[in-house]
């Protein structure tokens, strides 16, 4: 239906449809894929036969998929979400490595903003893919969906940045070095070790990705499948792996999922939560700084743990517990901060609500 309501703009709003009109569509190097042909038979060819109408050509047709699938965003203030045009954004760069989040209002309009300070002159981005996905699944989707191989300064660096999150362990006994692709031209065949230069098959690494991605994806959703996926891969990969942190983050997620849950849980898993909290915060805010609902919600889920844990100091000991109070106030602080212009239409907007609350009742603890 998006593409329809398109193509009616050339009569209801002629001054919409020729800015729609002169953006990108990527027509010629999306014609003959794989993709275009699937496109040509259940949109440009399907429309004019279902519409009984020749007022638009297969061609026209073709080029406003083309304009929707290249600057088309996600909105998801619908269920489903849809997609919508905005003209400004699709004039911004792709980096995986972006300096612009998004947010959205409760009518679907786009929020651009930057959470952290940009240097004059610097180019503008957002991402185009899924920041939080490993190198090959972005270069893949971006191809895919964008007809573009991307060379962003996070991707042309196989450390990402010195995090390894596509990195295995060496397999050669007592070296700790990292195995990795020898260059982003290089990932589907030369991978070897950064420390003693060992080379390893690239079926090999092929077979454990497949083995990690199948075992995640269907998992039960408990906290000790979690940790006993992240004790299985972490044989290979490194500890900040795509995989192994996506394990860690449900983990984090299914620990105490509300106060009251938090109060009971167990010691041990309340300290495995304030571990991989700080741990996969310090890890996006470095690799995916704009993936501020995640980012949020991290800061939001290690203030309520930081203070759980410090009303168990409190009752066991007679230590003051100002200090970890602060560093809750610190998080809840950052929580506010990254999720401030989202609205209550969405979970991370209830989260900004409860957030408030717990900052002022920190404040007035702290003061007393």
């Amino acid at each position: 239906m998006g593409t329809v309501r398109c193509l009616l703009l050339a009569k209801k709003d002629p001054e919409k449809w020729k800015v729609f009109s002169e953006l990108e569509s990527l027509e010629k190097l999306r014609r003959g894929s794989m993709q275009w042909k699937a496109d040509l038979e259940s949109i440009g060819k399907f429309i004019p036969r279902f519409f009984k109408t020749t007022d638009f050509s297969e061609d026209l047709i073709m080029k406003t998929v083309g304009i929707l699938q290249i600057n088309g965003h996600e909105v998801p203030v619908t269920d489903p979400p849809h997609v919508a045009i905005f003209k400004n954004a699709s004039f911004l760069e792709h980096s995986c490595h972006p300096n612009l989040a998004k947010s959205f209002t409760k009518d679907g309009h786009l929020i651009l903003w930057a959470p952290k300070a940009i240097k004059r002159n610097t180019h503008l981005s957002i991402c185009y893919s899924d920041a939080v996905w490993g190198t090959q699944e972005r270069q893949q989707h971006l191809m895919h969906t964008k007809i573009f191989k991307c060379e962003c300064e996070r991707c042309l660096d196989v450390t990402e940045f010195g995090t390894n999150y596509d990195g295995f362990k060496c397999t050669t006994p007592d070296c700790i070095g990292v195995i990795l692709p020898s260059s982003l031209k290089e990932w589907n065949s030369k991978w070897r070790c950064s420390t003693c230069g060992n080379h390893v098959d690239i079926l090999f690494i092929k077979d454990i990705l497949e083995k990690a991605g199948k075992d995640l994806n269907p998992m039960t959703r408990t906290a000790d499948n979690c940790i006993k996926y992240i004790q299985n891969y972490q044989k290979w990969l490194t500890n900040r792996h795509f995989y192994i942190c996506q394990a860690k983050i449900q983990l984090v997620q299914l620990i105490g999922t509300d106060p009251k849950e938090l109060m009971t849980v167990p010691e041990d898993k309340l300290n495995l939560k304030l571990e991989y909290c700080k741990e996969l915060l310090d890890l996006y805010e470095k690799l995916a700084p704009c993936e501020i609902r995640m980012l949020g919600t991290f800061c939001f889920e290690l203030h309520s743990a930081i203070a759980e844990h410090t009303r168990r100091v409190a009752l066991k000991t007679s230590l003051s517990p100002k200090n970890m109070l602060e560093e809750s106030l610190l998080y809840v602080d950052k929580c506010i901060n990254y999720l401030q212009h989202e609205c209550d239409i969405f979970v991370e907007g209830h989260i900004l609500k409860q957030a408030k609350i717990n900052r002022d009742a920190l404040r007035m603890v702290l003061v007393m």
